[in-house]
């Protein structure tokens, strides 16, 4: 092979290798996505009239609870995108009309219960009065009879930048008055 045809071999096998490297590195090296951070998910319990329950968590029989979730990023900042599910523990399977509704220790300890749909709502929706993004709330409705109940939120960061997580559970406890 004459000095000629040998360069021109590895001039086209260098470039034909670059090419590959090149088209391997794009594959490779896709532009990062963005990565969700950990954010604060906490849930409180508010009376009708927005004023929160006490630190025990408890109301009359016959009173409404007010549900409010508060997302925020890892900075502390409200979350401005997403949405929030609240859920109960009811030891009624599924999605019954008829729920059952329990502590939270009967669907994440015994098992005798299961989480069931309550309400689901944008954060950025406005859906609690004197907040602003971040917040959800809904109103559970009134207990007539002395029980306590069992409470969580599944949040979807739908591209927040704030990560999906479910809240810890909380009980509310509905006593004689």
């Amino acid at each position: 092979m004459s000095a000629r045809a040998l360069t021109s071999l590895v001039v086209v096998l260098v470039a034909s290798s670059a090419v590959q490297v090149s088209a391997q590195g794009i594959g490779s090296q896709a532009l990062p996505q963005a990565q969700a951070v950990q954010g604060t998910y906490d849930l409180s319990f508010l009376r009708n009239d927005g004023t929160p329950l006490g630190p025990d968590s408890t109301l009359p029989a016959g009173q409404e609870l007010v549900l409010q979730a508060h997302v925020t990023d890892g900075a502390g900042f409200d979350a401005q995108r997403g949405s929030v599910t609240f859920q109960v523990c009811s030891r009624s399977p599924g999605r019954s009309l008829k729920l059952d509704p329990a502590p939270s220790s009967d669907c994440d300890i015994t098992g005798t219960g299961s989480w069931v749909f309550v309400f689901n709502g944008k954060v950025d929706g406005g859906l609690c009065p004197g907040t602003g993004p971040g917040f959800v709330c809904v109103n559970f409705g009134a207990i007539s009879t002395p029980r306590t109940v069992g409470f969580r939120f599944r949040y979807a960061g739908q591209g927040s930048g704030i990560a999906n997580r479910i809240s810890e559970a909380k009980d509310a406890s509905w006593v004689t008055p």
